[in-house]
């Protein structure tokens, strides 16, 4: 689920909803004064952010920034099925579909995958 932006990057989120927005906040404060949540382990949930230079960051509640340097990525319970999906040229939308065919806790309602495109001006970052 996407859930806001911050400093020109998009976020989503994965997981415990509450424990994703105690994230969001920590994530909007200075690394200095960023505390993780109380009472929630590592595996809970996730923040994805997505940078305009084309990188991708997943933190979870220590806060710890972990850069996705795959050439894709997805998350949550069907992700196993999405990245299959991906890696054989299925579309990040064709994959949702996909691990909603397989995986009970990916839920479509109704035929549509919420999603939203990343406009062109934002650039993929190079490997050096």
């Amino acid at each position: 689920m996407v859930c806001g932006r911050m400093k020109g990057a998009v976020m989503a989120e994965t997981g415990d909803s509450d424990i994703c927005k105690q994230i969001i906040v920590q994530l909007s404060r200075s690394p200095k004064h960023r505390e993780p949540p109380e009472n929630a382990s590592s595996d809970s949930a996730t923040v994805i952010v997505m940078h305009p230079d084309g990188s991708v960051e997943e933190y979870d509640s220590t806060l710890i920034p972990y850069p996705m340097e795959s050439e894709f990525c997805a998350w949550g319970s069907g992700h196993h099925v999405a990245m299959g999906a991906m890696a054989h040229g299925a579309s990040a939308v064709e994959a949702i579909k996909a691990a909603a065919k397989i995986n009970p806790g990916t839920r479509l309602f109704g035929s549509a995958v919420p999603h939203m495109r990343v406009s062109k001006k934002w650039k993929k970052k190079k490997k050096e």
